[in-house]
């Protein structure tokens, strides 16, 4: 008696090349979760979005008494309370979307197990929604520089390449990450302890001009130092930037989220047996 054939339907293996092509096919279902997340982050809450400036607002403003008043910590010449809030505002794109993005596979593991679509699109939408966030503290930050009457310049140029690129990498780190938490679990633990080191060798509350310059090169294996200093030139122009040191973390950068793309690919495929 013959068999029936039969035959067996999968989705392409995953790949680099593949990921600009499913971004544009699945770029409807990223707005949905990312409006979910943002929904369901701010729902029957007090202040609503006011949280997303009061957090960063706070820390700056505890910083900039302990570094600034106490210990009296150089600034590049810019009063201490604008430079540390933009470092932190920069730093609250990276960080939170990375700790967001880990779970964000875990916490979806019901809709992964229902429908296919690709499983990095949960954790972009997690770091989407930080993006928002972002945009918000980011209005604060200027009325912030108008008080003290500061002005962009001619630098302003890297505004969105240092934004762009801060997105970038969060967006590569953060799909790695989510990868391995659902392999180990807790991975999670490991990525908020990082960040928390990571938040202090990072030119968020200090400059690189107080690090010895044979030490200098250590400071910029650091993916987000390049960012966070273009962030500030762009602003103000007249801060901390070394082109060498830009350029090394760059390279760093692109390393970690090759290798982070790398560890999503190969994750994905076995994703739904390890989940």
């Amino acid at each position: 008696m013959d068999k029936t054939p039969t035959s067996t339907i999968t989705p392409d293996r995953s790949s680099f090349a593949q990921l600009p092509h499913d971004f544009f096919k699945y770029k409807n279902l990223l707005g949905l979760i990312i409006w979910r997340d943002i929904q369901v982050r701010y729902r029957q809450t007090v202040i609503g979005l006011f949280w997303v400036i009061l957090q960063p607002a706070t820390s700056a403003l505890i910083f900039a008494f302990v570094f600034g008043h106490l210990v009296h910590v150089a600034s590049d010449g810019l009063p201490y309370l604008v430079f540390v809030y933009s470092g932190t505002v920069i730093w609250g794109l990276f960080a939170p979307g990375i700790e967001r993005s880990c779970g964000s596979i875990l916490n979806d593991e019901q809709l992964i197990r229902k429908v296919y679509f690709p499983r990095w699109i949960l954790p972009l939408a997690s770091i989407g929604s930080t993006f928002i966030d972002f945009l918000v503290s980011l209005v604060l930050l200027f009325l912030c520089n108008g008080i003290f009457g500061i002005w962009p310049g001619w630098t302003f140029i890297f505004f969105i390449p240092a934004i762009a690129w801060a997105l970038i990498l969060t967006s590569v780190l953060g799909m790695g990450t989510a990868a391995l938490c659902t392999k180990y679990r807790d991975f999670r633990f490991l990525i908020t302890f990082l960040l928390q080191i990571a938040q202090f060798v990072s030119p968020v509350f200090y400059t690189f001009n107080l690090i010895p310059y044979r030490f200098l090169w250590l400071a910029y294996l650091n993916p987000m130092a390049g960012v966070i200093e273009l962030f500030r030139l762009s602003l103000y122009g007249n801060t901390h930037f070394y082109l060498p040191g830009f350029c090394l973390s760059l390279v760093s950068a692109l390393f970690a989220g090759g290798f982070c793309l790398k560890i999503a690919f190969v994750f994905e495929d076995e994703l739904i047996d390890t989940i």
